[in-house]
């Protein structure tokens, strides 16, 4: 499109010339008519090949957002999956503590709760 385009300028120039030396003014006006239909489908040519290039631009662009969004979601399922990881390992090591803290309050508690022997019970 780009030469199409580059072409018909090149040829807008050598009619121009060639128009300048008609010697009646109809055959001037067709020429010039020519003239300005070639620039008219040169620039056209431009403006279409501006156009695919931006649609193709614009494919290559979606394409690349999907991939984008594609390895974004498998990095944040990764992500969630290692902290869910490490949140139930930190909350088997808070249990375990936990239980730890319970087990020696257990024991506390049953040596409070068995009777003291006095020194008076020992004698009768």
């Amino acid at each position: 499109m780009y030469v199409g385009a580059a072409l018909m300028l090149v040829v807008a120039l050598i009619v121009c010339d060639y128009v300048d030396a008609l010697p009646d003014f109809p055959s001037k006006f067709r020429f010039h008519a020519v003239l300005v239909l070639a620039i008219a489908v040169g620039y056209l040519c431009i403006f279409i090949a501006c156009m695919e290039k931006y649609n193709v631009l614009k494919r290559k662009n979606r394409v690349l957002e999907e991939a984008l969004t594609e390895k974004e979601q498998e990095k944040v399922s990764i992500l969630m999956e290692r902290q869910s990881e490490q949140q139930q390992a930190l909350q088997k090591g808070e249990l375990e503590w936990f239980a730890g803290k319970i087990k020696i309050f257990s024991e506390e508690e049953q040596k409070a709760s068995l009777p003291v022997p006095t020194p008076l019970q020992n004698t009768i």
